[in-house]
């Protein structure tokens, strides 16, 4: 069998503890109802007040969507193959987009090619001061920044440029 996912772990297991259908277990997936909280939705012999889990579970999703029961019912096991064929079939792809094929093996290969280097300045050091001669005859030596005026931070929001503004007291 294949390997079951970590965040499908719980349903298996509320699946087995509180007798669930397949039908039942993907409307309360659907619902959005945590598989560790059910047992505080179970009624448990000793709250006649509420109702048993699986008629609970249809009542909201009845509410919720409209009917009474899912159009198409996939049980666990099926959305973890259909996962899993999903997963190897990227990876197929994935894998035939790295092939190279045969005769373009040389143009696929390319030297990099680094800028051309000024007066004065080398890959390494791009930090060292360059002389920039004026039109007017005059000679201005500047200092490159060395760090960055504006910088990104990662967020699960949508990205944002914060400006750092650098201000230098002389």
């Amino acid at each position: 069998m294949t390997r079951i996912p970590t965040k499908l772990k719980p349903w298996f297991e509320a699946r087995r503890r509180f007798k669930l259908s397949h039908a039942h277990t993907q409307m309360a997936r659907e619902l959005g109802m945590n598989p560790r909280k059910l047992g505080s939705l179970a009624d448990g012999g000793q709250e006649p007040w509420k109702l048993p889990l699986p008629e609970f579970i249809v009542e909201c999703y009845r509410k919720s969507v409209g009917r009474s029961e899912p159009e198409h019912v996939r049980s666990l096991e099926e959305v973890v193959q259909a996962e899993e064929n999903r997963r190897k079939e990227k990876q197929a792809r994935k894998a035939e987009k790295m092939v190279i094929p045969a005769g373009s093996a040389q143009s696929a290969v390319q030297p990099m090619v680094l800028p051309p280097l000024r007066a004065g300045r080398s890959v390494a050091e791009p930090w060292r001061q360059r002389a920039i001669r004026e039109p007017c005859g005059f000679t201005r030596t500047t200092y490159p920044v060395r760090s960055l005026a504006t910088t990104t931070k990662p967020c699960s929001r949508p990205r944002r440029i914060r400006t750092i503004l650098i201000a230098l007291i002389f």
